[in-house]
């Protein structure tokens, strides 16, 4: 079990929250994988690198059209297909 999943069962939101600033403040919270709906609309697979920035995106558009994008280290767009 882990730090964060031993957190989840405490079952105490103050001392989630807790947890989760004390492990950002260690840097331990990049977010590295997303499966679902993101705020533009757009459903798939979106990976980041292990800094949190985005790097590949698998997903269908607003417009049912499929997307595969990679991106460089700043999060732009390098090639898309």
């Amino acid at each position: 079990m882990t730090y964060y999943d031993s957190l989840q069962h405490l079952h105490d939101t103050a001392a989630l929250n807790a947890g989760i600033k004390k492990l950002k403040a260690a840097g331990h919270t990049h977010q590295r994988f997303f499966a679902g709906m993101n705020d533009k609309g757009e459903v798939g697979l979106f990976l980041n690198d292990a800094t949190g920035k985005p790097r590949l995106n698998i997903y269908i558009n607003k417009h049912n059209q499929p997307v595969i994008e990679t991106l460089d280290e700043n999060g732009k767009v390098v090639s898309t297909k």
